[in-house]
């Protein structure tokens, strides 16, 4: 697990040395509120459809798979993971 905050370009390097991993968007200090998985070459979370605005704001915790991503969530926020309906994760 690799957390990237305002570190833009940390995170495109990762993204791009791991395109079959897997990123959970959060906010600053992670609530049950906004957890989003997504897949590492979502156009969501890669630059792509934001191109002006910094990735990083909000932060990128990144997996190498799924399960890992999963069991970071703690037990009592499991319900509340969305998936990305873009990239089906």
């Amino acid at each position: 697990m690799v957390v990237f905050v305002d570190n833009d370009q940390g995170y495109l390097l990762w993204l791009a040395g791991h395109p079959n991993g897997y990123v959970i968007n959060s906010h600053r200090h992670p609530r049950p509120s906004y957890l989003v998985l997504h897949r590492a070459t979502c156009h969501t979370i890669n630059g792509v459809a934001h191109p002006h605005g910094a990735l990083t704001s909000y932060p990128k915790t990144c997996f190498l798979t799924r399960q890992a991503a999963l069991a970071w969530v703690p037990q009592e926020w499991a319900g509340s993971l969305w998936e990305c309906g873009h990239c089906d994760p």
